[in-house]
């Protein structure tokens, strides 16, 4: 018999009938601490944050700015359709443009977004409102030339592309193919659509070295709203869109995405965070990470609302999520729990525990407390599973005992 379990134990452990997808953000109202995976099942309750000022307002010549780059300590922006060929540097605390840099080949047919990576920067002109454009492109400077102070006329390299599932270009208002946002990520170029008809947002990325191409269609998440920037935070672990839609109330609106796997970017955690309508906010354009917890979005200057940049806070919407102690409980090699199997006293050497969880392999909680010296000498034989808690916090540990006496 004893072997017999051993045996199941080993199978189990070996095998994915262990995995149990779930949600696994405590800050969602469906939170299961049991959960080993991520599965987008995650819901949570309406969610309002406020901007505050990080800019009171935008000089004139930025009036339609339409994007916001934050890299290497510099943050750039450029108008959109109808302007110059110009990419602006700005002062981060004042607004006040620094550096002002013209792309010579190519002109602004309907610029909406930037990103970067190492070497390049990337400006996005394919803005497509009607749906009909036929000559979607991605403008490539190198960082190097743009940061020289006397290099005010440059030219870029282009990036001609189109989308695989699009088979008509008759000028429409309910299309789904137009597009503002976009970031890069592990040398692809990822951009997420403004879907006008189903208010859907549509992840393709791109080659970022291939000058003609058809962009590769990944995935598409309800928005419920015209999504209009895209960042991504510099360890590629968290992913903003941001977004407005037409309704009456005019809601502007970002979703964070996290807990997905590499740029499976909708298969994680997606929360939908309310932020002041556009009669407060603006018509909100970009968005950037200037830190981890920190972006920064832009807006046009629509009526008596100037062009700004605001700053929302994300810290209390993620952080639960990402833990100090989650991370440092992610390899077993930080618990020591001994012996397994066990008879009689179970030893958990963790510090940082708070308290834990023993449940049956039918889900059913058999004991919990904050003891580190457990006595199941009363608990038949079986296969259970343990679960830490620290500071309240659970950790995304579904630790295998078996009880053998």
């Amino acid at each position: 018999m004893k072997t017999a379990i051993i045996s199941l134990f080993i199978f189990l452990v070996g095998s994915n009938i262990l995995a149990q997808p779930g949600c696994l953000d405590p800050l969602a109202t469906n939170f299961n601490p049991l959960a080993t995976s991520i599965n987008s099942s995650c819901s949570y309750p309406t969610s309002n944050a406020n901007l505050e000022t990080r800019i009171a307002s935008l000089p004139t010549v930025l009036n339609e700015a339409s994007a916001l780059l934050v890299t290497d300590g510099k943050v750039f922006t450029i108008n959109d359709s109808g302007n110059a060929a110009d990419l602006f540097e700005i002062d981060s605390t004042t607004g006040v443009v620094k550096k002002k840099t013209r792309i010579k080949n190519y002109n602004n047919v309907d610029w909406e977004d930037l990103t970067a990576d190492s070497i390049h920067i990337y400006i996005a002109d394919f803005g497509n409102n009607n749906g009909d454009r036929t000559d979607l492109r991605i403008l490539k400077v190198k960082k190097s030339v743009v940061y020289h102070p006397d290099s005010l006329n440059i030219t870029a390299e282009r990036l001609r592309f189109s989308y695989p599932d699009q088979s008509s270009f008759v000028s429409s208002s309910t299309h789904n193919f137009d597009c503002e946002s976009i970031f890069f990520l592990n040398g692809r170029l990822h951009l997420f659509s403004k879907n006008r008809g189903d208010k859907k947002t549509k992840h393709y990325s791109l080659n970022p070295n291939l000058p003609n191409q058809i962009a590769i269609l990944h995935d598409s998440l309800n928005v419920n709203g015209l999504i209009t920037s895209a960042s991504i935070r510099k360890d590629g672990k968290v992913v903003v869109l941001l977004g407005l839609d037409q309704t009456d109330n005019l809601p502007v609106f970002a979703w964070l995405l996290f807990g997905f796997e590499g740029s499976n970017f909708f298969d994680g955690n997606r929360r939908r965070i309310e932020l002041p309508n556009v009669l407060s906010t603006g018509q909100a354009e970009g968005i950037g990470f200037a830190s981890d917890s920190r972006l920064w979005i832009s807006n046009e200057k629509i009526s008596i609302i100037p062009a700004a940049i605001k700053e929302l806070n994300i810290a209390p919407y993620i952080n639960s999520f990402f833990t100090d102690a989650k991370e440092l409980l992610a390899s077993d090699k930080t618990i020591k729990i001994y012996p397994n199997p066990v008879s009689d006293l179970l030893t958990i050497e963790l510090k940082e525990m708070t308290y834990y969880r023993l449940i049956n392999s039918m889900g059913k909680e058999i004991l919990s407390g904050k003891e580190k010296v457990i006595n199941v000498s009363e608990l038949p034989n079986g296969i259970y599973f343990i679960s830490y808690f620290v500071e309240n916090k659970a950790i995304r540990s579904h630790y295998p005992i078996v009880i053998q006496h």
